[in-house]
């Protein structure tokens, strides 16, 4: 029996491993939702649940072991057959999609028919596998037939667990997709060879004792009733848990995973202790009352458990008392039906399929319909209603569990989730919903000027923001190819945010259609609630599409001159689909011949290796690509189809004519030449040995690394732009190389205190004084520029912000001395040394370092000498330097 129980463990993780791989795989075609996600872990169950009939046919044969052999040989052929074919789908889908009309309610029913197609044979063989070992355990162990089915069931539900962790923690990370498919083959082909072996050994077989019809307590249909209903329960708390504790943990492939080893762990416990409690007298249908309840407890225990720091205590304080007492029940069920005169393959096959065809549905239900249409705090509080109801099915003494569940769903307060999810109190709510894609909330604060500034978040986290740094980066990601175009007839946007991009897009004359897909219809409807967003959804010239990006690349017949995306962050789980060379590859085939690529690189959140294998998986496609500083860290990837020429006369005419730029700092067409970090040399030469991020090899979705960018070698290098500009003005050629000197001194104002230690060295550091001198520089050649301005804290605003402040602090010395370096940036030297005059003994180094600089400008010489010899040792070597630079110019 040991032999069949490692068998059976090997077989439960080359299923989950292949489970997890076609999930993957299928968000690439499908789109990256909860409904895509749904789709297929139904019809995953439901193609279990079908084998588990096949199985009891099956169970008849007289070499059972053999029949588990043969099944499992087909579960790695035809596994192994699904991986292959998956990455060359997407097509098929589209042209499926289109021949049952292409409309939304089309779209659905075509993945739903894919699904259904793609995972109908090797989840059979997986299915049919446990009705045949309980076949085969119970002509041994034929009066322990709960004992052997809780085993089994425990055993394949542990396998399963280690196919999670096994697959996401080392397997896709280190040898991607298609490798993890042969692994997961060769595992079934492992115990398809074993068990062919075993088959051939003699055994005895102890016949079947006759189960004793009708001792169970239970009527039949209640029994299948309750069969079917722990399916849906099952999906329903599943999703439900993931959509939660993603919120608390982040959402990133690690934290699907971790939700899911955590209920697949409880539900082989439970089974463990299910032959346990039945010998106890424990009542079946109490167990079901618990869940219930325990579900609900979990649902009030969430304020609590979001501040739980690790997430493998917080998965099992949420998960456990619910997951343990389902995984108690279906084992305990099964036994009830068998008291009714089956035999046992026939028993588990129908249970099986019952339960599979409850999975169906509660995947689907709560994604497509419970979720979306009463949010996720109901959906998780019906939950636990359905669980009381039935028990009550069961047993009517179990009523006071669901008179308590429904009395307390009733009294939660609105909101509840959501002010747990946004807890800050200085927030404004002025949106908040939940769909398929996640939990939606728009919400106004003041930023540290006292500004109000909203934010766009989605399961907690802050996907887009209205602050002038943001809003320049996301202009850039459709002003830099509009404008380097002459004729940017039509344009893609994918990804709505808060309509920066979009808008810029929309505003520009040149422009005649503007596409944009967007995957949540709580995006759009949040977006409704405010100017920008009724701007961009009333302009005529959008055409708003409600789907996966990728999807659209693959079924659209559109072309485009400019397709910008700015997705999610590339760890958010499934956002990687939308960095790879594959994804890359999709744009292209949408381009116009002239056309262009641009891609959001928000290095700040990545490592060097996974900016790298960006920009590696960018220029494979791209080779004439250029990067581009869009603000600070948020770069931008341009990527053509030919080295770029430009006309400068014509730069000019099209940043004249767009009304959309002034207000971000683009104004000028100097900066759209001046901004650029890196050309095709540059980035090739960097990226030279790197492997390029894949479909098959997701690895930002899996990374550990730490952010540590490469600020160095992307942000402080002197690279060329490698544009060839066409001048007509000598006078335009110096604009540019002021405007690039500008644009670079400012960027290593900003960026040199994010580098380590060892980034430091690499480059010649500047010290606080030299880096006030630079940035009043650049007010004297821009004084207007309003991102300079708000980028720096030295616009009006924070002027009078901190004047403010210190009319309530007049000796508080921190506001003194910002107050004082704000002045010397705009030329107030005198109100400048004014400030620092009032610091006294409580001037620190740069204080004092600023005030012997503003008194040299002023001729001051004594007495800045005097200041020099009181400060001593306690100026920093590197304004003392410049110090001396200084002195001499």
């Amino acid at each position: 029996m040991l032999y069949i129980a490692l068998l059976f463990l090997l077989s439960g993780a080359a299923g989950l491993t292949f489970e997890l791989l076609w999930t993957h795989q299928l968000a690439l075609v499908l789109g990256c939702t909860v409904t895509s996600v749904a789709l297929v872990s139904g019809f995953f169950l439901l193609g279990l649940g079908l084998g588990a009939r096949l199985g009891s046919r099956l169970s008849r044969a007289p070499n059972l072991l053999g029949v588990f052999a043969a099944l499992e040989l087909g579960v790695a052929l035809s596994g192994l057959a699904v991986a292959a074919g998956l990455p060359h789908a997407a097509r098929f889908v589209a042209v499926l999609w289109s021949g049952l009309g292409g409309s939304a309610e089309a779209l659905v029913l075509a993945r739903i028919l894919f699904c259904a197609a793609t995972l109908l044979l090797p989840c059979l063989c997986m299915g049919a596998s446990l009705p045949v070992l309980c076949a085969y355990l119970n002509e041994r162990l034929g009066e322990r037939f709960l004992r052997s089915l809780s085993w089994l069931y425990a055993i394949n539900t542990v396998g399963a667990v280690g196919g999670v962790l096994l697959c996401d923690e080392w397997l896709i990370p280190t040898v991607g997709l298609w490798k993890t498919a042969q692994t997961a083959a060769s595992l079934d082909l492992l115990v398809a060879f074993s068990a062919a072996l075993l088959s051939r050994l003699p055994s005895q077989r102890r016949p079947e004792p006759q189960p004793e019809v009708g001792s169970s307590p239970f009527s039949p249909r209640a029994l299948y009733f309750a069969c079917w209903g722990l399916g849906v329960a099952g999906a329903w708390q599943q999703i439900v848990w993931t959509r939660v504790l993603i919120v608390f943990q982040g959402s990133d492939q690690r934290a699907f995973s971790g939700v899911l080893a955590t209920y697949l762990a409880c539900l082989a416990g439970g089974a463990l202790l299910a032959p346990l409690f039945s010998a106890r007298g424990w009542s079946l249908a109490r167990v079901i009352g618990m869940a219930g309840l325990t579900s609900l407890g979990s649902l009030l225990s969430l304020p609590w458990i979001h501040q739980v720091s690790n997430p493998w205590l917080a998965n099992v304080l949420t998960i456990a008392p619910t997951g343990l007492c389902l995984g108690l029940s279906f084992p305990w069920l099964t036994e009830e039906t068998k008291k009714s005169g089956a035999g046992a393959a026939q028993v588990v096959a129908r249970a099986l399929l019952l339960n599979t065809l409850g999975s169906l549905v509660g995947a689907l239900g709560t994604a497509l319909f419970l979720i979306p249409q009463v949010g996720l705090q109901w959906t998780y509080g019906l939950a636990s209603l359905w669980l009381a109801l039935l028990a009550l099915v069961l047993s009517l003494r179990t009523w006071p569990a669901l008179l308590l569940c429904t009395l307390v769903v009733l009294k939660m307060p609105d909101g509840y989730l959501f002010r747990l999810f946004f807890p800050e109190e200085n927030r404004q709510l002025i949106f908040a919903g939940d769909d398929s894609y996640g939990s939606v909330a728009l919400v106004r604060e003041k930023d540290d000027l006292e500004q109000p500034v909203l934010q766009l978040l989605v399961d907690g986290f802050n996907m887009m923001s209205n602050d002038l740094p943001t809003r320049r980066y996301a202009t850039a990601l459709a002003a830099f190819p509009c404008l380097w175009q002459q004729h940017p007839k039509r344009v893609l946007v994918i990804c709505m945010g808060l309509c920066h991009s979009l808008n810029t897009a929309l505003r520009d004359p040149a422009t005649e259609e503007v596409h944009c897909v967007e995957l949540s219809p709580k995006v759009i409807q949040a977006l409704s609630r405010i100017p920008q967003g009724q701007e961009a959804l009333s302009n005529p010239k959008l055409k708003l599409i409600v789907g996966d990006g990728r999807q659209h690349l693959v079924s659209t017949s559109s072309r485009y001159q400019v397709i910008t995306a700015e997705p999610p962050p590339p760890r958010r789980a499934g956002a990687v689909n939308l960095y790879t060379r594959d994804f890359y590859q999709l744009c292209k085939a949408r381009l116009e011949p002239d056309g262009m690529v641009v891609q959001w690189m928000p290095i700040f959140q990545m490592s060097d290796r996974q900016t790298r294998v960006i920009l590696k998986a960018f220029l494979d496609v791209f080779p004439d690509s250029y990067l581009v500083e869009g603000c600070g860290a948020q770069l931008c990837l341009i990527g053509c189809q030919a080295p770029l020429h430009l006309n400068y006369e014509d730069l000019k005419k099209r940043v004249a004519s767009h009304p959309g730029l002034a207000a971000t700092g683009w104004d000028r067409p100097e900066f759209f030449l001046g901004a650029v970090l890196a050309g095709p040399k540059a980035l090739a030469k960097y990226v030279v040995d790197t492997p390029p991020l894949t479909d098959d090899w997701p690895i930002l979705q899996y990374s550990r690394d730490p952010e540590d960018p490469d600020l160095v070698g992307l942000l402080f290098s002197d690279n060329e732009s490698e544009i060839q500009v066409e001048y007509t003005d000598p006078a335009d050629r110096a604009k540019v190389q002021t405007a690039q000197s500008s644009l670079r001194s400012l960027l290593h104002c900003q960026t040199q205190s994010w580098l380590t230690p060892a980034q430091r060295s690499r480059i010649q550091p500047i010290g606080f004084l030299e880096r006030e001198v630079r940035l009043r520089l650049l007010f004297r050649t821009y004084p207007n520029n309003p991102y300079f301005l708000e980028g720096t804290h030295s616009s009006d605003e924070a002027a009078r912000v901190l004047q403010r402040r210190l009319d309530s602090k007049p000796s508080d010395p921190e506001l003194l001395w910002l107050q004082a370096s704000l002045f010397f940036r705009r030329g107030r030297s005198g109100e400048a040394l004014a400030s620092l005059g009032k610091l006294g003994a409580q001037a620190t180094p740069p204080a004092l370092a600023l005030e012997i600089a503003i008194l040299l400008e002023t001729g001051q010489m004594q007495l800045a000498a005097q200041k020099v010899s009181a400060a001593g040792t306690r100026l920093d070597p590197l304004d003392v330097a410049f110090l001396k630079r200084w002195m001499k110019t």
